[in-house]
């Protein structure tokens, strides 16, 4: 069982602090209309009975009449609640009710190392709960004169009728139930984090997997253009060139690092975000830069460098063109960024994993890595289709896209062990659309003063 950490529980508590609160509020609203509006009022009245001297011989009170009565106490427990007693009860005041029914609504307690009865009765009506308190007590002493020809029962307090029910108390019952509600809201929380295995922090991954962060990105941050050129000392930037230096400290099969695969679990996670920025990042670097587009389903790259989509990666694979060297390049289409190409996917295509199984991809990356300092292969997600799978084999290293609080573990597990299988290598994740403070903690150095002033106006609110 994992330890549980307090400092991790607090964060997720604070986190969810909104429905904590609302489901507090909720259950103390709940409580305070059911006790006040809904909950039927009853009446508690009781009378206090005391066991005497018998009337018989003399006056005084020994020992042991005393522990005869607190023996008796226990017997007398019983006899108020017997049939006898609650028949002639019902009978003689006339009640409309069965003795079972009168019997649920009487109470009787002995108060401990005492001789004294306390007989109590709940109904909805204040002057019946009295009078059926005294009622019980009269025929009890009656009842114990008749059974052991004693007259050992003295009422101390007769029942009278209760100013207020003994059951209504909305503001009790409001804080009851608001203590319900936090207890159920901590509680479903806890469980359903418990069994909540989708991507939260690094320390996650790196316990779980044995798997390196590479980055995060906050999730505001993927609302933004496609391309982060316009701003290249923003956060954003800062924290691609970040990710662009851990991935230039990789080795590849000869020595530098030449090509990186991209790839996620599913669609929607920001792969393809990442492997844009990462390129332009590159590219800014002064490194001659392909971004190949390897989805050849549903390629987005061309769209978001305004390229035409044909020809492309699937029609050269297509194609029987023998000269690489000469002919590839021609299907590679420069951008408006200085150092940087892309190669679209070209013709939709579903047989694309056999074209990746083929000798000709085989060629085509070394072609490829041989016309530019760095090939960055936005891949499919690769728990859909095994396109990415089987060309990770060929580049020098991939990394995962994961969604914060999205990606399941198991799902980067499974991806982790798919490539290696096939000889590739994992880089490690990158942790996308991370809520802002998390995404950005630490990183103030790299902010310009636009996000520096930025984050104290937001701070402020």
């Amino acid at each position: 069982m994992e330890e549980i950490d307090l400092k991790e529980l607090l964060k997720l508590f604070w986190k969810k602090k909104i429905l904590i609160i609302l489901t507090t509020l909720a259950f103390l609203f709940v409580g305070y209309i059911y006790n006040a509006f809904i909950t039927t009022p009853e009446y508690k009245a009781a009378t206090t009975l005391l066991l005497v001297k018998s009337s018989e011989g003399t006056s005084s009170v020994t020992q042991a009449d005393v522990t005869l009565n607190q023996k008796l106490v226990y017997t007398y427990t019983e006899l108020v609640k017997s049939d006898t007693v609650l028949n002639e009860v019902a009978n003689r005041i006339q009640l409309n009710r069965s003795v079972g029914q009168l019997r649920k609504n009487v109470t009787i307690e002995s108060v401990k190392n005492t001789e004294i009865l306390k007989i109590s009765v709940l109904d909805s009506n204040k002057d019946d709960a009295a009078t059926i308190a005294n009622s019980i007590a009269e025929v009890f002493s009656e009842q114990v004169k008749e059974y052991y020809h004693m007259e050992n029962i003295r009422v101390v307090d007769k029942a009278v009728a209760p100013s207020s029910p003994s059951n209504i108390n909305p503001v009790k019952y409001a804080g009851i139930f608001a203590v319900v509600g936090f207890v159920i809201s901590v509680g479903v929380i806890l469980v359903l984090n418990l069994f909540d295995s989708t991507v939260k922090n690094d320390k996650d991954i790196e316990k779980t997997l044995n798997i390196k962060t590479l980055a995060s990105f906050a999730k505001n941050q993927n609302a933004r253009p496609g391309v982060i050129d316009l701003d290249p000392k923003s956060q954003i930037a800062e924290g691609f060139k970040s990710l662009r230096t851990n991935l230039q400290f990789m080795k590849g099969s000869d020595g530098d690092l030449k090509s990186v695969l991209i790839t996620s679990s599913l669609p929607g996670e920001g792969k393809s975000w990442v492997a844009t920025n990462l390129a332009i990042t590159f590219a800014r670097g002064g490194y001659r830069t392909i971004l190949v587009d390897a989805d050849m389903r549903k390629g987005v790259q061309h769209k978001k460098f305004r390229l035409k989509q044909v020809p492309g990666l699937s029609d050269f694979l297509n194609s029987r063109i023998e000269d690489y060297e000469n002919e590839l390049p021609k299907y590679v289409q420069p951008t408006e960024l200085d150092n940087l190409c892309v190669l679209p996917c070209g013709s939709i295509t579903y047989d694309s994993s056999e074209l990746l199984l083929s000798n000709r991809i085989i060629k085509t990356v070394e072609t490829l890595k041989k016309n530019c300092d760095i090939v960055i292969f936005d891949a499919t997600p690769s728990n859909l289709v095994t396109d990415a799978v089987v060309l990770s084999r060929l580049v020098d290293t991939s990394f995962i896209v994961t969604e914060h609080e999205k990606t399941q573990i198991d799902d980067i597990a499974k991806i982790k062990t798919q490539i290696e299988d096939v000889g590739g290598n994992i880089a490690g994740i990158v942790i996308n659309k991370v809520q802002d403070d998390k995404a950005s903690k630490g990183n103030y150095y790299y902010m310009n003063e636009s996000d520096i002033k930025r984050r104290k106006t937001r701070s402020r609110r």
